[in-house]
């Protein structure tokens, strides 16, 4: 869990690209996170400033996020019993937010936002690609208000260990369907098929949280 000023997709490729190669990757499939949380958010607040640390050390070398617009300083020193700082700037996020816009289909919602998006990278290409034809859209308000998800805490978990147990070219498409069987006890394109005659469902409004999308700029 890193904090991030976004700029553009080429150069969000060459942090993650740095990334992979301080951990002495040679290739990588999976996907990353860009988390849009405000500092002034109740949501965020309750759910997610508590556990920051946590889901920072928990995500390991596994899976990188990113925390749009927010500062990270470690302080260390006699007495010092927490030295983790994290400052949230708003300049940073709007322009990371506007960058973002800019280059892809996404709208910030204005809530709390989690948008997980597939890549891919080998050594001998040295460029990560970004793959925004695949990402997931995850209004976090939303996804515990209809209880797609028992909770943030239980989300973040979920994506942990999944990429942990998933390095696959495939694994975000695989951690969507993943999540959607347990909901609807079939895979989410299954599930869409069945809906194609009925009206929106409470529990395809929950798999709708969890859809694969395409949020590149002419998507």
């Amino acid at each position: 869990m890193k904090p991030i000023t976004y700029i553009t997709k080429r150069e969000f490729e060459e942090v993650l690209r740095k990334r992979f190669e301080e951990r002495g990757r040679t290739r990588y499939d999976g996907f990353v996170g860009l988390v849009f949380a405000r500092e002034g958010n109740e949501f965020v607040k309750k759910h997610l400033t508590p556990c920051r640390m946590d889901f920072h050390v928990r995500s390991g070398d596994h899976v990188d996020f990113f925390w749009v617009g927010w500062e990270h300083i470690r302080l260390d020193g006699p007495g010092i019993m927490d030295g983790n700082i994290w400052n949230f700037h708003s300049e940073r996020f709007e322009s990371s937010r506007h960058h973002f816009e800019a280059e892809t289909s996404w709208r910030f919602g204005g809530g709390t936002e989690l948008v997980l998006i597939a890549v891919s990278y080998k050594l001998s290409e040295r460029a990560p690609i970004l793959s925004l034809n695949q990402a997931i859209v995850c209004d976090l308000e939303k996804m515990v208000a209809v209880k797609t998800i028992l909770s943030v805490g239980h989300f973040f978990e979920s994506i942990f260990r999944h990429c942990e147990d998933n390095t696959s070219a495939e694994s975000l498409k695989q951690f969507s369907d993943k999540l959607g069987a347990k909901i609807a006890g079939k895979s989410f394109l299954h599930y869409l098929i069945s809906l194609l005659s009925k009206d929106l469902s409470y529990t395809a409004q929950q798999l709708m949280n969890l859809a694969i999308r395409d949020v590149s700029k002419n998507s």
